[in-house]
This record gives structure tokens, C-alpha cells and sequence, in this order.
């Protein structure tokens, strides 16, 4: 026995058939997929009173004391009979494929595709990212020396980032800043926000491998004038030397390291199963991770590992 599901949509209106086992559930309609309720057995049974009656429970006239007779059945009956009758399986719709709740439970709601967690991450990087915007204007690493090591002092210093690249990196950070603001401004759109996030991400990647790679060179620089003095006051001569950090390369690491880290973890909360975001951590892990690998590739000793025609190729 089936029993009939009406579709609450205005747009569907809809009327299915379900089999008697589904009565008091809920399901979705197989055309608009909106939530509906199929009516208990007793319901069915109720509507089925109305029904039109069986040729059994049709009235037939009095029976006439010669004997019924095939002519006696007027034109208007036979076709009544037929009708009551005759099934009409033409007529009958689509069985619904999907019923999975009681009702007396509400059907499950999808989860927003929004994360306050990854929300959350993604603002820090920000933060991190303001940060380094403002770095290249703030103090460079300086040596200072007293008594006569001030006159040993040679030209060749710290030089930090210098204009032109100062304000690129200022306008870089500022600008990778927006495309993260945008993408969560955007959090409907799962593609193009997940685009504009990964697009934030490299992005904060060149960064955090120039800030390796001007702060490796600056270091270097440093420590050689540090040698330089060392071996000139091992000769007599006086004085004390001091290297001075400055804030630039704090700014620089501290805001591109901030950023790197938040905006990988807000990219790991915004994919919701497990194998995306597996894949985004190799991603993210070797997006962030070849930069500093590839400028610290000799204190790391993996150069006797890359081959020599790529070694040749390659910049610094």
C-alpha cells in the first residue's frame, strides 16, 4: 500500500507516493529536494474513505421477479463499474528515493561553510602582516665602536632594506593584507576564497624568504666586521665594539613568521575533510618551508645532494 507525500515548496507542489513502511517520516522530494512529511497509516486510511465506492458498494436497482437481465443494467452503470473498477497506474507519480528521519526529529542542517576558528587565524595573519608593511621604516642593525676601534671601523655595514625595495615590501604586505580581508569578506564563495587565501599565502612566502635571505646577508656582513675588530684588538688597540639589532628584521621574521603560521592554520581550518587538508599541509609545508631550505642549503648540507648542472642554474 503507498501513501501519498505532498512537497511543502510552493514552486514544487509536487505529490508523491511512498510505501506504507515510511508513514510518519520525513524525506526530501526527489524533484526540489525540500523537506517533507508523509502522513501516518491512519491519515491514509481517513483520506481513503472518500474514495469512490467498489462495484460491490455500488446500489444496484431492484431485481425484477422475471430475473436480472444483461438489458436491465442501464448505459450509465456499466461504465460506473468499470471505472471503480479499473486501476489507474498511469496516473501515479514518482516514489520518493530519500526518506531518513523520524518525524520527530529535525533534519540535520548543512554545516555553514563559515569558521570563526579559520576566521580567527586568518585576522592574526594580518596583524603579522601589518607588521611587516611598517618594518623596512623602522631601525637597521648598526655596529658601534669606542676608543681607537672607531677609527678601525671600515665602510661596509648593515644595510637592511633599502629603497626601492622598502616600499615594495611595504606595499606587498599591505596589499596581501586586503586579499586576506577580502577572502574572508568573500566566505560564500569557497573557490575563489580559497583562491585569494592561497594566493596571500605565497605571497607571504616571498616574503618570509626575502626577510631570510636580506638577514642572512646582513649577518654575514656583521660578522665579519666583528672578526675584524676582534683581531685588531688582539693587537693593542683600544676600545669596545657592540652590534646594535635594530627592530627592522624583529618587524620582518616576527611579522612574516606570524603570518605564514596563522594563515596555514586558518587554510587547515577552512577545509572541512580530512584527505584536503592532508594535501593542503604538504602544500602549505613545502610553500613555506623551500625558501629559507634553499638560502640555508650549505649550513644545512644538503648541497652535495643537488646536481651540479642545478647547482650552476641557481641565482645565489
Amino acid at each position: 500500500m503507498s501513501i501519498e507525500a505532498h512537497c511543502p515548496n510552493p514552486a514544487c507542489a509536487r505529490v508523491h507516493l511512498v510505501k506504507d513502511r515510511y508513514a510518519g517520516m520525513r524525506g526530501k522530494c526527489p524533484v526540489c529536494s525540500s523537506w517533507m512529511y508523509v502522513p501516518k497509516v491512519e491519515s491514509r486510511r481517513h483520506s481513503a474513505q472518500e474514495r469512490p465506492r467498489s462495484l460491490d458498494e455500488v446500489a444496484l436497482p431492484p431485481v425484477s421477479p422475471s430475473g436480472p437481465s444483461d438489458q436491465d443494467a442501464t448505459s450509465e452503470e456499466r461504465p460506473l463499474a468499470k471505472q471503480a473498477v479499473k486501476p489507474n497506474s498511469s496516473a501515479e507519480p514518482k516514489v520518493v528515493a530519500q526518506v531518513v528521519e523520524p518525524v520527530g526529529e529535525e533534519p540535520s542542517k548543512p554545516r555553514s561553510p563559515f569558521s570563526w576558528t579559520a576566521a580567527l587565524w586568518c585576522f592574526l595573519a594580518v596583524l603579522g602582516l601589518d607588521a611587516v608593511a611598517v618594518a623596512p621604516y623602522t631601525e637597521i642593525p648598526s655596529i658601534t665602536a669606542s676608543g681607537e676601534l672607531a677609527d678601525k671601523l671600515t665602510l661596509e655595514k648593515p644595510k637592511g632594506i633599502e629603497k626601492p625595495l622598502s616600499f615594495f615590501v611595504s606595499m606587498g604586505a599591505a596589499g596581501l593584507a586586503i586579499v586576506v580581508l577580502v577572502g574572508l569578506l568573500i566566505w560564500r564563495l569557497g573557490l575563489l576564497r580559497q583562491f585569494l587565501l592561497y594566493l596571500a599565502a605565497l605571497g607571504c612566502a616571498a616574503l618570509l624568504t626575502l626577510g631570510t635571505y636580506k638577514g642572512k646577508v646582513d649577518s654575514a656582513m656583521i660578522e665579519r666586521q666583528m672578526k675584524y675588530l676582534d683581531a685588531i684588538k688582539e693587537r693593542g688597540v683600544q676600545g669596545e665594539a657592540t652590534v646594535q639589532a635594530g627592530l627592522q628584521y624583529y618587524l620582518l621574521f616576527g611579522g612574516a613568521g606570524v603570518a605564514v603560521l596563522c594563515l596555514g592554520l586558518g587554510l587547515l581550518a577552512w577545509h572541512r575533510r580530512w584527505w584536503s587538508r592532508t594535501l593542503s599541509f604538504i602544500v602549505l609545508v613545502v610553500l613555506f618551508a623551500i625558501g629559507p631550505t634553499y638560502l640555508y642549503r650549505d649550513q644545512l648540507e644538503i648541497t652535495e645532494y643537488i646536481p651540479e648542472e642545478v647547482r650552476d642554474l641557481l641565482p645565489y
